[in-house]
């Protein structure tokens, strides 16, 4: 399965989204990996938006590769 092309206002949303979420939050994650999208929930570990990776638990995702995110509360 190709990765899906965002569009722009949808890519604005999710970086805003992004940008709220901070270490120790608790969220849902859909992102694009080796042909599939997978869905991860779970703490955040770490964000380092200069490596371009976020940490949910012990699953490293890229974030050019995030989907869909969403804070649990």
């Amino acid at each position: 399965m190709p990765k899906r092309e965002l569009c722009e206002e949808y890519e604005e949303e999710l970086d805003r989204k992004l940008r709220q979420i901070r270490r120790d939050d608790m969220v849902t994650v859909v992102y694009f990996s080796r042909g599939e999208y997978l869905k991860v929930t779970g703490v955040v570990t770490c964000i380092d938006p200069t490596a371009g990776i976020m940490k949910v638990v012990n699953t490293k995702i890229p974030l050019g590769d995030i989907y869909a995110i969403e804070r649990e509360e």
